[in-house]
């Protein structure tokens, strides 16, 4: 799948703003405990046919943490060669909105055994929903979602739990709309402490491409370890990111990194508050 079309996938599941209500509203709100940095909720996109080196440095949709941090993908321009780095975006919500938004998943289905069936679709990712509910991990996922969801060969049964948790995805993708414009703080960008960087040797982009800047790399020896579930990729966790993201503030996708007398390129993964190291990452 081109990243045009995961774009598209993603902006059409994150912004259809007018099926949000599809997430009918719980009743009175249980209040539950988590400690800060608990990753309370999470939308992602896994599998599909996509690069293998975007299996570890996607970014999730949308992260919900305990004391209401919520960092989210932000829109990026549309450009070539794009930015070095993902735009990730921090808001704030309530510990109550937290709750509030733990009961939607509850009334979605989310942590009940759910049929979401196989649409007639080849090569699409899938949307997968990791919610924590009284100490447990639990996980809805459902492929090609938003875009087989009316297949005829779906079940009546499998087309309601498709759209039951399309509505979550949507509500959770528009807090503003979802809690309400006050309950949600600005959006400002999210500074990481560590990133995660996955190193190919750089190769010329071609006659039609403008030349490309060099830049030395600031931060540990390329290329870092084999990813062993990721046969010939390797991933590199930089602990202070300090330095490693000003310098890739200015570069893109296409910078050539010289670092030991080779240039490389480097695919960035700013990693999140539950994130520690590249094991953290891919599907």
């Amino acid at each position: 799948m081109t990243k045009v079309v995961k774009a598209a996938v993603i902006v059409g599941l994150l912004g259809m703003v007018g099926v949000v209500g599809a997430c009918a509203q719980p009743g009175p709100v249980t209040v539950r405990s988590y400690q800060p940095d608990d990753l309370v909720v999470r939308v992602e996109y896994i599998g599909g046919m996509r690069p293998t080196t975007d299996v570890l440095t996607d970014v999730p949709g949308v992260s919900v943490y305990g004391n209401g941090r919520v960092i989210s993908a932000g829109p990026v321009p549309a450009i070539y060669p794009g930015p070095a780095l993902p735009n990730l975006q921090v808001s704030h919500i309530s510990p109550q909105d937290v709750s509030y938004l733990v009961n939607l998943a509850v009334q979605a289905g989310v942590g009940k055994i759910a049929d979401y069936g196989q649409p007639n679709i080849m090569d699409a990712p899938s949307t997968r929903v990791t919610v924590l509910i009284d100490g447990k991990r639990q996980v809805a996922t459902a492929n090609a979602l938003g875009m087989g969801d009316n297949d005829g060969q779906l079940t009546a049964t499998q087309r309601k739990a498709r759209s039951d948790l399309r509505g979550l995805v949507d509500a959770l993708g528009y807090l503003p709309h979802t809690l309400g414009p006050l309950k949600v703080n600005q959006q400002e960008p999210y500074v990481a402490t560590r990133v995660a960087v996955v190193a190919t040797p750089w190769t010329s982009p071609g006659e039609n491409i403008p030349a490309q800047t060099e830049v030395g790399w600031p931060g540990p020896t390329l290329p870092g370890q084999p990813v062993a579930r990721l046969n010939g990729l390797t991933c590199l966790t930089v602990t202070d990111a300090t330095a490693v993201l000003r310098a890739a503030a200015g570069a893109n996708r296409l910078t050539p990194w010289l670092d030991g007398g080779q240039r490389w390129t480097i695919a960035f993964r700013p990693l999140l508050p539950d994130e520690t190291d590249c094991d953290d990452l891919g599907d």
